[in-house]
Parts: C-alpha cells; sequence; structure tokens
C-alpha cells in the first residue's frame, strides 16, 4: 500500500507504477495503473490495483528483493458538481433533418462553445432554433446520454466520437471522461499505437505518458510505437516524447 496527503481537500489524478527488484539486478515491472483519488490532509490514500501481475512470480527472487513504487501526481481533476435543471430552460438543436430538444444550461456548463451560441444573438436564436452543421444526430444524442445526469459510460464503441465532439465543441471535463477510460487497460483492448494517435490528434498528455511509460524497454517501445505503420503520421512534438523516452530507457539498459 501506499500513502499521499494533501493540505485541502481535492480529487487527483493519479499514475502508480511498481517495481520488484533483488540483488542479481532483476526487475519486474507492475502498472502504470490510472485512478482518481481523493486527497485530503487527515486521510490515507490507500491503492492495492499496483499490485495485479506483479506477485505470482514473487518466488523467482531472493528474500532480499525490495518493491519501489513511483506514483505521479499528474494534475487535479474536478468532477462534475453541475446541477441538472429540468424545467423550461430547453432550446432546439437542428442537425440536418433532425432535432433535438437540450438543456441549455447545463450543456453550457459542459461546453464553451455552445455556451456562446446559445446566448448568441443569432436570428435563429429568436425562435430557439439553433443549427449545427455537420455533427450526425446519433452522435450529439450520445454525447447528451454521456454528460447528463443519466451517465452513459465511456466505452470502445463511443470513446473516439466523444473525443470529436469533446474538440469540437470545447468540452474539457468530456475529453477527461474520455482519457480516464483510454487509460484503464481493464476496459478496452486498444493497442499502444491507437492510444499514441488519438493522445496526438486530441492532445491529451495523460494518456501520452501512460502509454510511454508503459513501454519499460527500448525493444518494446520499437516494436509497439517506431516500426509501426502509425509513428509516420504523428506529430513532431509527439516523436519528440517518443525520443525521450527512448533515450531514457537506453540509459536504463546500459
Amino acid at each position: 500500500w501506499c500513502e499521499m496527503r494533501s493540505p485541502s481537500l481535492f480529487d487527483a489524478t493519479l499514475i502508480t507504477k511498481c517495481a520488484l527488484h533483488n540483488n542479481n539486478n532483476n526487475v519486474s515491472n507492475s502498472g502504470p495503473f490510472t485512478q482518481i483519488a481523493r486527497l485530503k490532509d487527515d486521510v490515507t490514500v490507500l491503492s492495492g490495483r499496483h499490485n495485479a501481475g506483479l506477485w505470482s512470480n514473487i518466488s523467482a527472487y531472493d528474500n532480499d528483493a525490495n518493491v519501489k513504487f513511483a506514483i505521479k501526481l499528474v494534475r487535479p481533476f474536478n468532477p462534475c458538481t453541475i446541477s441538472f435543471d429540468a424545467g423550461e430552460n430547453y432550446v432546439t438543436v437542428k442537425l440536418g433533418n433532425a432535432s433535438l430538444q437540450v438543456n441549455a444550461p447545463y450543456v453550457s456548463e459542459w461546453s464553451s462553445f455552445l455556451r456562446a451560441y446559445f446566448a448568441s444573438q443569432m436570428r435563429e436564436s429568436d425562435a430557439g432554433i439553433y443549427p449545427i452543421e455537420d455533427c450526425p444526430i446519433d452522435d450529439f444524442r450520445e454525447m447528451l446520454d454521456v454528460i447528463y445526469p443519466t451517465g452513459k459510460p465511456i466505452d470502445v464503441w463511443n470513446v473516439e466520437r466523444m473525443l470529436a465532439l469533446a474538440d469540437r465543441f470545447i468540452m474539457p471535463m468530456l475529453t477527461r471522461q474520455c482519457e480516464l477510460f483510454l487509460n484503464d487497460g481493464h476496459k478496452h483492448t486498444m493497442n499502444e499505437i491507437h492510444m499514441l494517435l488519438l493522445a496526438d490528434k486530441y492532445n491529451l498528455f495523460l494518456t501520452r505518458t501512460n502509454v510511454l511509460e508503459k513501454l519499460v524497454s527500448t525493444s518494446l517501445l520499437r516494436s509497439k510505437i517506431i516500426k509501426t505503420e502509425g509513428y509516420a503520421t504523428l506529430s513532431y512534438e509527439m516523436k519528440r516524447a517518443v525520443d525521450a523516452r527512448y533515450v531514457e530507457l537506453d540509459v536504463q539498459e546500459r
């Protein structure tokens, strides 16, 4: 177990890794795992998930083996505290030939773009109808299902669509939900280059960090990232991050 303390109450995103070492310099790694933990001055935060997969081969190590834990606080995570008003604060969003009723104040708290759009003095706003071009109604309805209090979960079927809409409509909290899903390897089987491409396209710093730190050798980094077809399409900044991780691992291996 491990503990962290904080002078104030807040929800934090943590990346946890652990490694088992013995006197022969053999190392078994586990993680990284991403989790949300509530930190407070007088509360101990425990984590057990980092034990997964590490202890099954412990007999291969001698009695002097030691365990090292590394915990990184990436950035504070602010959960949604928006109240849902089921009253008459609805507008009509027109998507192609179809329309949806949208709770404008609630959605505006999620989206800076839609907040400005609903507050604009456009001709359409006089009738309470707001057209949105080039957005499938099924995707927009899926987004509402995710952000409304019903809380439909992010999954492998909607995560990329939600990332695209979160990027288009400036919805950082929705991006955050998608990123937390991507970083939980128990919920999907996306490979590393796929996740890195998403991190590159939508500027997902936590996902980038998680993917690169999970690759614990230069051979893994080459096979999973550098030698894949998708590597050539990565941005210059992402390739620099990959190169930096490669140099870090190369130094460790020497």
